[in-house]
């Protein structure tokens, strides 16, 4: 009589659930987004100067990766780069959070 060799004990476990990856949320940023750094905000600039620049009021903003479809509401007015905000102020670059202007050649930035 031929006998079976002994089986060895296995206890099967069901198979692990696949593994979700962990998410990682990245924000995504632009080249051209960098912050302006060396650019002062308004109530950084000198108080004789300061008190110079007409009021500037923002109540709004649209960013977008195309520069030519970025606007500003300024002092009730839409404006894009390049126009004038108010006498003597030029809207220069519009970033994410803040823009800039110039005032008479002297460059300043204020939030939205």
């Amino acid at each position: 009589v031929a006998r079976k060799p002994p089986q060895p004990d296995i206890q099967s476990e069901p198979p692990a659930p696949p593994r979700k990856p962990d998410v990682v949320q990245v924000k995504r940023v632009d080249a051209d987004v960098k912050a302006p750094v060396n650019t002062p905000l308004l109530k950084d600039l000198p108080d004789a100067l300061r008190q110079q620049i007409p009021a500037l009021a923002i109540s709004g903003a649209v960013y977008s990766a195309n520069p030519a479809q970025r606007l500003l509401l300024v002092n009730g007015q839409v404006l894009s780069q390049g126009n004038t905000a108010a006498p003597d102020v030029i809207l220069e670059e519009i970033h994410p959070t803040t823009s800039e202007f110039s005032f008479r050649g002297t460059r300043f930035r204020m939030a939205h």
